[in-house]
């Protein structure tokens, strides 16, 4: 684990201004931020539409460019060192960032995959976020005295970092982005974050609520400031909802609950049960009906249905190993692996029913994942290791 102030890798040390967290009292907002190693000043290609981002589990070193519809290796790059977290591409940037286990985090151009700059992180990294668009953003998080640190997404100058009463761990970044913010969930403490990058948040207002009342409280900068709320139990990850305001939050006991944002607490706990580390779970939204698809390697699919959280059950017939996006509104595409092989399912998420059934040739059989091309109309299945096995049509 790396501490604050331990001598860092010429890579470039962390700086910049300290945020505040639930417990901990800001630090030197004038404090200059360290600049990051500059490594190449590239400017990106524009990125091929049928493009795929391949990476093995998040101890492998290996990132690899793919095209969707055949699976040609367009570019390969091999990371410093193991990746803490899965990465995050920025296609209409033209950006990949990652995160390496001795905690490093780094850009690379797409789709050459050229290192175009590095920053040394305060922790042991073990989530990664980014936003889009004029107001983009990089968030780091992982184990350590600062969890957390916030990154300009060109150069990764450290922007922000975010200091916790004592040791903590991040277990979850998600980027909600119709509100311009992070939300961050921690796997040792019952509290959440949310995090603004829109340039015009609103103030954030801390203090007592004599502070409150008396118009004493203190004001801050309404980016990057954290504002923190609490929740039953720590969290072990979070899932985007069809609606901006909900999410899904699974705890480290696999208790799942509907988190509402504009409310600031947790508001739910669907009749679902406890779900395993192998859950896949996935919003929906059809027809002014909107919820979560959950599925796993055992027992029947859910189908959680906001607001009145009404629970249906459907049998997928095998055990469930991804899910995927879907051919029209409030459908998905599930991976299982069945009795007689490997099946790809057109899934009607808001009817709780099978719709296809598609048994996959050989070639694919050992397809584990299901992954976008860039456009957003090429689906891919890969294997455990990040190779491509074959097109979602069933293609080899």
């Amino acid at each position: 684990m790396l501490a604050l102030l331990t001598a860092l890798p010429a890579s470039g040390a962390p700086g910049g201004s300290t945020g505040p967290g639930p417990s901990a009292g800001s630090g030197d907002p004038g404090a200059a931020p360290a600049p990051p190693a500059p490594v190449s000043s590239d400017r990106p290609s524009a990125v091929p539409a049928d493009s795929l981002i391949a990476s093995g589990p998040t101890d492998s070193e290996a990132i690899v460019v793919l095209d969707c519809r055949s699976g040609a290796v367009r570019a390969r790059v091999r990371t410093p060192a193991p990746l803490g977290a899965p990465v995050v591409a920025d296609f209409a940037a033209g950006a990949l960032y990652a995160v390496t286990r001795p905690g490093e985090l780094l850009r690379y151009s797409l789709p050459g995959l050229t290192l175009q700059a590095r920053q040394a992180l305060a922790f042991e990294p073990t989530a990664l976020g980014a936003s889009r668009g004029p107001d983009a953003l990089v968030l780091a998080g992982g184990r350590g005295a600062t969890p957390l640190s916030a990154h300009d997404p060109d150069t990764l100058a450290v922007l922000m970092r975010y200091p916790s009463d004592g040791p903590a761990q991040v277990a979850a970044v998600l980027d909600v982005a119709p509100r311009g913010r992070f939300v961050v969930g921690f796997a040792d403490r019952p509290e959440l974050w949310e995090i603004a990058y829109d340039r015009n948040a609103p103030a954030v207002l801390r203090g007592l609520v004599h502070d409150y009342r008396m118009g004493e409280a203190v004001t801050l900068p309404g980016r990057l400031t954290s504002r923190p709320f609490a929740v039953p139990s720590a969290s072990r990850e979070l899932v985007a909802g069809a609606s901006a305001f909900e999410l899904l939050r699974v705890d480290t006991d696999g208790l799942p609950g509907v988190v509402n944002l504009d409310v600031r607490r947790e508001i739910e706990h669907p009749r679902i049960g406890t779900l395993p580390r192998t859950v896949a779970a996935q919003a929906w939204s059809a027809d002014n009906r909107r919820g979560w698809l959950i599925a796993n390697a055992h027992g029947p699919a859910r189908v959680v249905e906001a607001p009145n959280w009404r629970v249906s059950t459907f049998e997928l017939g095998g055990a469930a190993l991804a899910l995927g996006p879907g051919a029209r509104p409030g459908e998905s595409s599930v991976l299982i692996r069945a009795p007689k092989g490997t099946e790809l399912l057109r899934v009607d998420a808001a009817g709780a029913q099978v719709l296809r059934r598609v048994r996959l040739p050989a070639a694919a059989t050992g397809a584990q994942r299901i992954a976008a091309g860039s456009d957003g109309q090429c689906v891919a299945l890969l294997d455990g290791q990040g190779h491509w096995v074959g097109r979602s049509d069933g293609s080899p």
